[in-house]
């Protein structure tokens, strides 16, 4: 300020009268007690002094937990293991949720280690649990992490070393057990081991089903460096590679171990498995009935002699779970996931290469069959009416199958009327309305013509209606308390063009929802999730959504999937583990932080009298600097006669005005209204009330004096002078002092542009300025007001003095 024109003249304060137009004042010097409180706060009147001492600091949420990997990569039914894990903001934990029964102590950080990066858990797990791939979550105050994949395992574990990088420097590992690790850029790990003649070993990498960046490749060396054995990617395993070896002659043998692309780093873990057990992939069939016992075969690269397996399945359905399998004198075991179902399921009957041996089916069923060899087709026969509708939904690779299952819908005559191939990790749908009663026939296919007794696949065959299907795009969420979170759901409509409601199942408290119906013909909606404030920091809760609509007079509803959001955020293992399904994770944590406020620019809504109109700035302090979005203004409360309305600004607005009219007849007075404004931050919601704003009624004139702070005996501070004008046309004020400290040196007369609303000037103490002098400054301006000259007076301003 101070860059524009102005003409004043230096003036020391009188000691005894100053007079100004017809007003007089003689000095008294009261005595300050104390700081001069009114450069904290601000003053009613027709004056405002205002001081602020608030910066814009950035305020940071607090941060949930997050993981990266353990070490051991597994845990063993019926024992305790420690296992460590590593990530960010685990100083705090408060409980550890794992996908399978365990006991799980948080022992505290050892010396010399970063509590805050790295914790070690003491897990024990009831001898019952099954085999396969569990996950574990962190919870703290903060919130609830993201899902670290881990193997149930029996075989015990080892640490790799550093230097096992050429086979003269191999770790020696036992023939029965497994190596916790991860591959290094552009080397190989090198592990060895003494076999017998005729001893069958298989080699195991599970790196992939637990999360791993890993794209492994193993090799088997003899004790000359020559290969015996290799594999890239096991058929229905990813990226995960095994064999089985029957070793020819005794001796030591080499296992190598590297990334395919020759990269590593901590997330390119692995858990090399080395021992006698199978290497199953999938089962025949893949599912059973609930609550009914079913026999499943197993099936593998390596599988023989292992016995089928007979599993009661409860009455829930659906749900998916693992089996532990072993060969029948096995010293440790492999696993396969199978599915319950409410469906009947049918079985293929060979030969059905043929139409004419077609398996004959009724409708609805799950079709249970595999492709044994290569160039296998299976057909399946049965009857409909006209006007039936019926859906061929195909499932493989989910529960380890390697099959790339390919659909034909045939007629009678064997004319093609409907094909589907499933695309990457979709599994084909195929649906069709039936023009006439009559008989036909579903031909499957393997894409890739190959086969074996793992190639299993289930088709679902189910009534056709219009249908919808819905997913989400986050698994996790963490809320701070009396929070919201939101979720985009997606629908994909199956003939479906109406609306869909989506509700909240499992929390058990009362929630309010947002955006919680998908429009007619709509794609999506951001869905927003608000929980009252009694759902305390650190509680960990599993929610699933659902979709509800009216479909042919009948009420439907249709879980919403979290798979999407799953292979979002792991795309290195698409195929979710059997032990997650489609809850989304709710952490809590702790209030939101405020992240904006609102104040009056004058501390007072000035409302002139003869102008019947005022615009009120509004400051937003805009706390922490990410936050862009508009606030929203709302008033209550106006005295009768009033009205108002803000001003639409656009995001990132750091003031706002609010038009205030009324009557020019108004007397002087003061008044109270309210102002709410409302801001929407990360998806959080957060309200600033101003409960009793002052509403002045003012001439139209108004004049602020703002010291920046205090002065010193033979010093110098500035003086900020601010004036408030109304009206539509706007004049030049002239400025004069009517009262100050004798011992204070400023400029008296200073004219101030029409469009210059403030400027700074300076004072000047002399060194005999004390507590004791009359230290209150007051200050006269005078402008014209349509065609009438007006002046106002400014509240009284103390100066505070700075102790030498």
């Amino acid at each position: 300020m101070g860059d524009f024109p102005v003409m004043y003249q230096t003036h020391s304060f009188p000691r005894g009268r100053m007079e100004c137009g017809n007003l007089s004042h003689r000095f008294d010097s009261p005595r300050i007690r104390g700081p001069w409180k009114s450069l904290l706060r601000p003053l009613t009147g027709a004056v405002l002094i205002l001081v602020s001492f608030l910066g814009t600091a950035e305020v940071v949420y607090s941060a949930p937990p997050q993981l990266t990997r353990c070490i051991p990569n597994a845990v063993t039914p019926g024992e305790s293991a420690d296992v460590t894990i590593w990530g960010e903001n685990l100083g705090s934990l408060s409980s550890i949720w794992t996908s399978f029964p365990a006991r799980c102590e948080i022992l505290p950080p050892t010396e010399g280690t970063d509590g805050n990066k790295q914790r070690t858990i003491r897990m024990t797990l009831p001898r019952e649990v099954q085999l396969g791939v569990g996950a574990l979550r962190t919870v703290s105050s903060d919130g609830v992490s993201n899902v670290q994949l881990l193997m149930l395992d029996d075989l015990p574990s080892v640490d790799s070393v550093d230097s096992h990088h050429e086979l003269k420097t191999a770790q020696a590992v036992s023939a029965s057990g497994a190596v916790v690790g991860n591959t290094t850029a552009l080397l190989s790990d090198y592990y060895k081991l003494s076999a017998q003649a005729g001893q069958k070993i298989s080699v195991e990498v599970v790196a992939q089903r637990i999360g791993s960046k890993l794209d492994s490749t193993i090799r088997l060396l003899d004790a000359n460096g020559s290969e015996v054995a290799n594999n890239d990617d096991e058929s229905g395993m990813g990226a995960d590679s095994r064999f089985r070896y029957c070793v020819a002659e005794a001796g030591d043998y080499y296992i190598e171990i590297r990334d395919m692309r020759h990269e590593g780093s901590d997330l390119h873990y692995y858990r090399l498995r080395v021992g006698d057990f199978p290497l199953v992939t999938t089962t025949f069939p893949l599912a059973g009935k609930s609550g009914d016992v079913t026999t499943f075969q197993v099936a593998g690269s390596a599988v023989e002699g292992v016995r089928p397996i007979n599993t009661q399945f409860s009455k829930t359905s659906p749900e998916i779970s693992t089996l532990s399998v072993r060969f029948p004198q096995g010293q440790a075991g492999g696993f396969v996931t199978v599915l319950s179902d409410h469906r009947d399921e049918k079985m293929e009957s060979e030969p059905n290469n043929e139409s004419k041996q077609a398996t004959k089916i009724t409708l609805p069923c799950a079709i249970n069959g595999r492709f044994t060899e290569a160039g296998d087709r299976d057909y399946y026969e049965f009857e409909v009416k006209k006007g039936d509708r019926w859906a061929f939904r195909g499932q493989t690779q989910r529960y380890g199958s390697p099959a790339d299952l390919y659909l034909e819908l045939l007629n009678a005559d064997g004319d093609l009327i409907k094909e589907i191939d499933d695309v990457g990790n979709r599994e084909g749908l195929l649906e069709h309305e039936f023009p006439a009663d009559g008989t036909y026939r579903l031909l499957a296919e393997n894409l890739v013509e190959d086969g074996s007794p793992a190639h299993s696949y289930r088709i679902e065959v189910d009534p056709f209606n219009d249908w919808f299907t819905l997913t989400l795009d986050k698994e996790t969420h963490n809320v701070p308390q009396g929070g919201t979170f939101a979720t985009k759901v997606t629908a994909t409509r199956l003939g479906y063009p109406g609306p869909i409601e989506l509700v909240v199942d499992g929390i058990g408290v009362d929630v309010q929802v947002e955006n919680n119906v998908i429009p007619e013909n709509g794609n999506d909606t951001e869905m927003k999730v608000t929980f009252p404030e009694e759902i305390e920091p650190g509680r960990l809760e599993f929610v699933r959504i659902w979709g509800k609509a009216e479909i042919g007079g009948q009420p439907v509803k249709v879980l919403v999937s979290g798979l999407d959001a799953w292979r979002t955020a792991s795309p290195q293992t698409p195929n979710r583990p059997a032990s997650l399904d489609d809850k989304i994770a709710l952490g809590f944590g702790p209030v939101f932080p405020e992240f904006f406020d609102v104040k009056l620019a004058y501390g007072v809504a000035y409302f002139p009298q003869r102008i019947g109109a005022a615009s009120v700035p509004i400051d937003v302090t805009r706390i922490n600097s990410n936050f862009k979005e508009a606030v929203s203004f709302a008033v209550e409360d106006l005295p009768e006669g009033f009205s108002a309305e803000v001003k639409p600004v656009g995001d990132g607005q750091k003031q706002y005005l609010i038009d205030l009219k009324g009557s020019k007849d108004l007397e002087g007075g003061d008044y109270n209204f309210k102002l709410v404004s409302t801001g929407t931050f990360e998806h959080q919601t957060k309200k600033v009330v101003l409960d009793a704003v002052h509403l002045q009624v003012v001439q139209p004139l108004v004049v602020l004096l703002e010291p920046q702070g205090p002065i010193a005996p033979d010093g110098k501070q500035t003086l900020k002078i601010r004036v408030v004008r109304f009206g539509e046309e706007k004049h030049a004020v002239s400025f004069r002092w009517k009262q100050g400290p004798a011992v204070i040196s400023a400029p008296i007369e200073i004219a101030i542009p029409a469009d210059k609303d403030e400027l700074d000037i300076q004072l000047v103490a002399a060194p005999e300025l004390t507590d004791e002098t009359n230290n209150d400054l007051v200050a006269v301006v005078t402008t014209q007001v349509d065609g009438e000259e007006i002046s106002v007076e400014s509240k009284p301003v103390r100066l505070e003095i700075s102790k030498p």
